[in-house]
């Protein structure tokens, strides 16, 4: 709810100490003084389709966006201004991007309608190199990375899997090289076919821990370690 008290007698209560900081954070960001100061800090436009997903780099610095026009943005939040535009070599929508982390942000993740995942190394001369993984058979939906680790990252399919990939082993080429990254198979799991899989997360906390929403009412939490 919005909350429409005077903000001073807010603080002013927090500074007694009858107000906890939990309780105080939600009606700060819910208080109409605050909401009535909201204005649109910038437009970013350089894509010719619908963007589909952004992502921050780790330090709130940059901001990549994906779209269908199968082309990948890195801006400058602060000043509004395109950094990079990359052609990702995806051949229909772009629905993910991630940063991956410790990477300097010249190394990204994007997954698309065309079942592909690429992941992108920009180079100093504005080039920028793209290593494809084939091993999805349906549309990629999400991508997710675990801070600290420039090594690996995780895709969630609408063919039911979540796969795992380490970009210290050899690429993924087809279906049956593939196989060996798969970490979740609902398809299998459930034994029903046409299971979709449409967001991954990794816990920050624990990043052991996977979580997924999927094409029905449940969340669903796996301990990849047992996987």
């Amino acid at each position: 709810p919005m909350h429409r008290a005077n903000i001073l007698q807010v603080l002013e209560k927090h500074r007694q100490g009858t107000v906890p900081g939990r309780l105080l954070r939600s009606e700060l960001t819910a208080h109409r003084s605050l909401i009535d100061r909201l204005t649109l800090h910038k437009v970013l436009d350089s894509h010719e389709g619908c963007v589909n997903r952004l992502c921050w780099n780790s330090t709130g610095t940059k901001l990549a966006s994906v779209s269908d026009d199968c082309s990948l943005v890195i801006w400058d939040a602060a000043l509004g201004r395109e950094v990079e535009k990359i052609f990702t070599g995806h051949t229909l929508n772009v629905f993910a991007v991630a940063f991956l982390p410790e990477t300097g942000d010249q190394r990204l993740v994007t997954g698309a309608m065309d079942y592909h995942v690429r992941v992108h190394t920009l180079r100093e001369s504005g080039a920028a190199e793209s290593r494809v993984f084939r091993c999805h058979t349906d549309r990629v939906k999400d991508v997710e990375v675990e801070r600290g680790n420039p090594h690996m990252f995780w895709t969630a399919s609408e063919d039911g899997t979540i796969r795992q990939f380490d970009l210290r082993a050899p690429p993924a080429e087809g279906a049956g090289a593939g196989r060996a990254t798969v970490l979740v198979n609902l398809n299998k799991e459930y034994r029903r076919s046409g299971a979709e899989i449409k967001s991954v997360s990794v816990s920050a906390a624990r990043p052991w821990l996977l979580a997924a929403a999927c094409d029905d009412p449940v969340a669903r939490v796996w301990d990849r370690r047992m996987l």
